[in-house]
């Protein structure tokens, strides 16, 4: 994985900062009955976020993500060839009836972000955040959260939060039952 992030303070009010980044994963695991997984995927992601501070008690955050991602590739040393999954097991077999073999796709998912931080007093803050993400293979996903944060000292912190966090199936599982069904 490689990131970099660039912080930029535009005026006393008003932060904003940018973020992008690569993950690569190399998966290789071989089950009871022999089947094989081998695959790698590539990420790419991006983000920009807006920090807006009206007064001395709210900050206000908000921005975009978005996520590239490259899924069924070949994985890069051992075993060479197609990237295989046991998901895949059974369809599109080769002609001498080996099965498993991963078709190569990408998938975008945009993102949008806000938090809304309030200090209440001089050791209480109380947080609502939302984050919303779409891709092609899922309906909107909205994951609110809210927090609220008691801080008595230096060393210590209590947080209530409240959440739903929404996430879509992992992207081999959703292209599967996209081209299967």
């Amino acid at each position: 994985s490689l990131g970099t992030d660039y912080p930029h303070s535009i005026n006393e009010n008003w932060d904003i900062s940018g973020r992008a980044g690569f993950s690569l994963d190399d998966y290789v695991r071989t089950e009871f009955d022999g089947l094989l997984d081998a695959n790698r995927e590539a990420i790419y992601t991006a983000r920009l976020l807006a920090t807006w501070r009206p007064n001395h008690v709210n900050t206000l955050s908000f921005g975009f993500e978005f996520m590239h991602g490259e899924f069924g590739l070949a994985p890069l040393g051992y075993p060479s060839g197609r990237a295989r999954s046991v998901t895949w097991a059974g369809v599109n077999p080769t002609a001498n009836g080996v099965t498993g073999f991963m078709p190569r796709w990408s998938l975008d998912t945009f993102s949008f972000l806000a938090e809304d931080r309030w200090d209440l007093a001089p050791k209480w803050s109380l947080f609502t955040d939302l984050r919303i993400d779409k891709n092609a293979q899922t309906d909107y996903l909205f994951s609110p959260r809210g927090a609220l944060v008691d801080t008595p000292s230096s060393r210590d912190t209590f947080k209530l939060i409240l959440s739903q966090a929404v996430k879509s199936d992992v992207a081999e599982t959703l292209e599967f039952e996209r081209e299967t069904s």
